[in-house]
């Protein structure tokens, strides 16, 4: 019979299936432990089975039987205390024991018997569990100390009832102050707490374990972790147990403890402004964190809290009389480490207060899980009020403690959950002078930020309330000091965030309606602080009043606020920049949620504001402008929101939808780059995408160039061909020296089997038209040193085929010191100097090797040819374009760049480029040789072959014909490129290109000097009688 079934596994609509999985699933885990353990399989086999426990427990929970539940436990008690097991092993069966034992309602102590000694021989085996690493072979295994505890704190009720007096016998030799084991000691002490039976006395209670805690508490230095141990265990026993002993013989020993560990000063006046002097019990004191001293303070309150008995006010008359004893170190001139600490315990004080109030009305399950404390235990409504009383006065002197402000806030949120009534009457004698004082206007936004939270917590808690808070706040709304005016919209603003729609916010509406439209305005105009950095202090607390009053309130009241909003913006009296700030920011906080009547409006300021320039305030003003738009345009449904945006800005007419578009892409914010995106696929199908490309400058539209290159390649596949737009686009691109977007249309050639023949011709006729104008801004400036004639020259093309960048990088800066504008905007196209520089040529090269597998497949010889001869135009020097400015190219190196052999050894040259491509071109030349006989591109093929060596044959001397073989040397040493160009040399029609190539593979070869028989065998078929000696590249 399953004992907890998991809740959400009852809402599964088949039931039957999932138990027979979860019976079948413990058997096995049963049977699979069983058998690992009699064959002692325990690092493969048991530990296998333990994480299927731990997943069978995290989703069925306890879905088995009473006696399995028992046998579990005791095999996971067992075997995780066994100190002869692996280190992983203790841990699995530590999370598997912790999830037997998290659900105690299922056992009563009666029902199982755990022995407390293995475990405290498994924590001294670990004897520092904050900062065990265990190595378990090639990892690290990390044993925590709160690990440890809780699965403790699980097992301690199911102790035997003589622990107590065992756990003392074994620990009470080395509790001793002088022992270096006493912080040890204390560790096992608070690790190992002792559930007291009903069987055990109080007397034998207090005598086991409290006194020695008392009396090893006042002998312990202040400050150490020893004391706050101690405070520890002893506030887990009297906070657990408070029903069960009586602790007012030990109260005043306890207040006088408490006193000593708060470190208050010694010799020094209470008002006084000199750093304290602590002493302690051995002459020195020691320093806690500002979280150490707020965890001790928390431990030390639920000390006091829990010995709080019913029918006896003796707890409660000791804490008032340890309040009177720090009161005067609350004095509004102190500071000071001590101040922190009087804080701190009065904050736990009332948070302790405050959950055993909430545990004991709602009936919520105490820390000792099998138990309950019964209501004659419960704190009555007296002491309560008696509490409330005792604690009002110190959490109110906090608010005239500097830099405590925060601890207040806190402290009145936690009593208005006691008793609002008469705190509120209180705190509205002691906040309003504390506003309106100026001589402190440094603490003006701490008390602003305590403000608004007990305005919160009095909204929360006494609604009826909020109106006469209202009236009370009102005179706080002087124009003359905007500090003060800003507190006071802070806390009008929190007041009425909380508030329902009920006729309370008609009530502030009608009250407060005049009045803050006048603040408002003030604060827009150019006159008094507007124009002030003060003013900003205000401005945010106002949007959000508005925003409660647009989304809360009536229409009459939208429509006041509106028509103001517009009036304040087109107004010529008023500042136009900080009108449309404010507007802005308003609606970017409640875009969502907008008047249809108002949408137009707000993109028409949206987008004036994106289009001012200049200035740091224009700089917020796009973020604020991007982050409404973004929010009008992308809601839930990101399609039809979109739909709504167009239709929005089709209003004023398609000038304004270009003018948002504009705005949208010059915007600083990156997620308008996206709402780009979404814009133009939705308009491209409307045919307004070609009508907007005159208005777009190529920098705006490279921040969609991306998405829309992913939607026209998905279009193309869709669709089996390119659309008109698309070409055109394409085209537009071109114009523009747009170079990552021109992929777009080389994308389109492997669709080899959608091309049409037109369409292939407008794409080449798209890519050459953008090649003959980059090549005039990328070309270098003649060298009037070199011969402006080279028998290589040939004649200009009037069918230059376009270059295609990838990735965009940027070119050598000597590359743009021609074209003008054009340069300046491929210097903006081209991205960031540190990445690849790649010359133009090379990429000409590989846009051919797409195209004329593409031409070739559509049989198209005589563009193929024509492309051949831009080529031809481009890579060899012409007569405007030196030899020397070539080459200067094709090394890719500026001026001031180290010798470019150097770069071609780092392997980043284009010489292994061009052997890859000799290598394609040759496989397809072989692979055209059979199937098209009677074809003419075998023969063009040829052609390529010799163009590519043809960059080699501008070397004029022989000198830099060495030079360039020791560079390829370099480039295609012990790679597969070079070496399978072998295989292709045949094919090559060019001799003098083919020599070159022989000459770099047989220097590759000759590198080993055990090659040189496979080298002369190799080259045998391919060597040229005419051709000159080698030199040192000879066999």
């Amino acid at each position: 019979m399953p004992q907890k079934v998991k809740g959400f596994n009852k809402k599964v609509q088949e039931v039957a299936p999932t138990d027979q999985e979860s019976e079948a699933w413990i058997t096995a885990i049963i049977n699979g432990l069983a058998l690992a353990e009699q064959h002692n399989e325990y690092h493969e086999g048991f530990m296998h089975w333990i994480n299927e426990l731990n997943n069978y427990l995290q989703m069925f929970e306890l879905h088995f039987s009473k006696e399995t539940h028992l046998q579990l436990i005791q095999l996971m008690y067992q075997h995780m205390t066994n100190l002869e097991h692996d280190s992983l092993i203790q841990l699995g069966c530590m999370d598997a024991l912790y999830r037997l034992l998290k659900h105690t309602k299922c056992l009563q102590p009666s029902d199982l018997r755990l022995d407390w000694r293995p475990l405290y021989n498994l924590a001294r085996h670990y004897k520092n569990f904050q900062s065990s690493i265990i190595r378990h072979g090639n990892d690290f295994i990390r044993i925590s100390w709160r690990q440890f505890q809780r699965c403790a704190a699980r097992a301690s009720p199911y102790f035997e009832p003589d622990a107590t007096r065992q756990i003392l016998d074994e620990l009470s030799p080395r509790l001793c102050t002088t022992s270096v084991d006493f912080e040890t000691q204390s560790r096992y002490l608070a690790l190992l707490p002792v559930c007291f039976l009903p069987g055990v006395s109080q007397a034998d209670t207090i005598d086991l374990w409290a006194k020695p805690i008392l009396k090893f508490w006042p002998e312990s230095a202040i400050g150490t972790k020893i004391e706050a141990l101690l405070a520890q265990t002893l506030a887990n026993l009297v906070d657990e147990w408070h029903d069960c002993i009586d602790w007012e013989p030990h109260l005043a020993n306890l207040c006088s403890l408490v006193h000593r560990s708060m470190r208050l000063p010694v010799g020094k006046a209470p008002n006084s402004m000199q750093p304290p002097r602590i002493l302690s019990s051995q002459g020195h004191g020691h320093d806690r964190s500002k979280g150490a001293e707020d965890r001790l303070m928390g431990k030390l309150a639920a000390l006091l809290i829990g010995a709080i008995r019913p029918g006896s006010d003796a707890a409660v008359n000791h804490i008032g009389k340890l309040l009177r004893l720090v009161e005067p170190y609350m004095h509004p001139s102190n500071s000071g480490r001590w101040l922190l600490s009087v804080a701190s315990l009065i904050r736990k004080l009332l948070t302790k207060l405050v959950h055993r109030l909430t545990d004991e009305r709602h009936g919520h399950s105490h820390k000792v899980w099998w138990r309950l404390p019964p209501k004659e235990a419960h704190i009555s409504d007296s002491q309560r009020l008696a509490l409330f009383n005792m604690l009002l006065e110190p959490a109110f002197m906090l608010i005239h403690a500097r830099g405590y402000t925060i601890s207040m806030a806190s402290c009145a949120n936690l009593i208005c959950q006691l008793n609002p009534g008469p705190f509120l009457q209180r705190l509205f004698v002691e906040l309003q002078p504390a506003l309106m004082d100026s001589s402190q206007p440094h603490r003006l936004c701490a008390l602003l930020l305590m403000a608004s939270r007990v305005g919160l917590a009095i909204v929360r808690y006494s609604p009826e309330e909020v109106v006469p808070l209202l009236h009370s706040v009102l005179p706080l709304l002087e124009l003359s000091n905007p500090l003060r005016l800003a507190a006071a919209l802070s806390l009008i603003k929190e007041l009425i965030h909380e508030i329902s729609l009920d006729t309370s916010l008609e009530e502030f509406s009608a009250l407060f309606m005049d009045r803050v439209l006048a603040i408002a305005e003030y604060l827009l105009t150019g006159t008094g602080f507007g124009a002030s950095s003060k003013s900003a202090a205000g401005l945010s607390p106002l949007l959000e009043i508005f925003y409660n009053m647009l989304m809360q309130g009536s229409d009459e009241i939208q429509s006041i606020l509106i028509n103001k909003f517009k009036t304040w913006s087109a107004g010529a009296a008023y500042e136009p920049e900080g009108a449309a700030k404010t507007v802005l920011r308003l609606f970017a906080a409640f875009s969502g949620s907008l008047p249809s009547s108002i949408v137009p409006w707000c993109i028409e300021q949206a987008v004036a504001t994106l289009e001012a320039e200049g200035g740091p305030e224009v700089a917020q003003e796009e973020r604020v402008s991007s982050k409404l738009l973004w929010d009008i345009a992308a809601l839930e449904n990101a399609v039809s929101n979109t739909d709504t945006f167009i239709d929005n800005c089709l209003i004023a007419g398609r000038d304004q939808l270009a003018y948002v578009l504009r705005c949208c892409l010059r915007a600083k914010d990156k997620r308008l780059s996206k709402l780009a995106q979404r814009l133009f696929v939705e308009l491209s199908t409307g045919g307004l995408l070609v009508e907007l490309y005159p208005t777009l400058d190529c920098q705006a539209y490279r921040k969609i160039g991306w998405g829309e290159r992913c939607r026209l390649k998905e279009m193309t596949v869709s669709w089996h061909r390119p659309r008109q737009e698309e070409l055109q686009l394409v085209q537009w691109m071109a114009d523009k020296f747009l170079w990552p977007e021109v992929q777009l249309l080389t994308e389109h050639l492997d669709e080899t089997n959608v091309l049409e023949k037109q369409d292939l011709l407008r794409c080449v006729s798209c890519l050459s038209a953008f090649a003959q104008s980059a090549w005039q801004v990328l070309s270098p400036p003649p060298n009037e040193a070199d011969d402006p004639t080279d028998s290589n020259a040939a004649p200009p093309s009037d069918y230059p085929l376009s270059v295609s960048l990838r990735q965009g990088p940027k070119l050598p800066s000597h590359l743009l010191r021609r074209g003008g504008d054009s340069a300046a905007q491929l210097r903006i196209q081209l991205g960031n100097e540190g990445e690849e520089k790649r010359d133009a040529r090379q990429i000409l090269l590989d846009l051919f090797v797409r195209l004329a597998k593409a031409i070739a497949a559509t049989d198209l010889s005589e563009i193929l040819q024509q492309a051949i001869a831009g080529i031809t135009a481009l890579m060899l020097p012409g007569p405007r374009v030196s030899v020397t400015s070539t080459l200067d190219v094709l090394r890719l190196r500026d001026n001031a760049e180290s010798d470019w052999l150097l770069e071609l050894g780092r392997g980043q040259d284009s010489a292994t480029r061009h052997l890859r491509r000799l290598t394609g071109f040759c496989q397809l030349r072989s692979q055209l040789a059979w199937p098209r006989a009677n074809s003419r591109l075998p023969d063009i093929v040829d052609q390529l072959i010799g163009l590519v060596g043809s960059p080699y044959r501008t070397v004029s001397t022989d000198a830099s014909v060495a030079l360039v073989l020791g560079a390829l040397t370099l480039m295609i040493g012990g790679t597969a490129p070079g070496y399978a160009a072998i295989n292709h040399l045949f094919y090559v029609p060019d001799w003098q290109a083919r020599r070159i190539l022989c000459r770099c593979l047989a220097t590759v070869q000759l590198s080993d000097h055990s090659n040189k028989a496979e080298v002369c065998t190799v080259l045998a078929p391919v060597s040229d009688p005419h051709c000159p000696n080698m030199g040192h590249d000879k066999p």
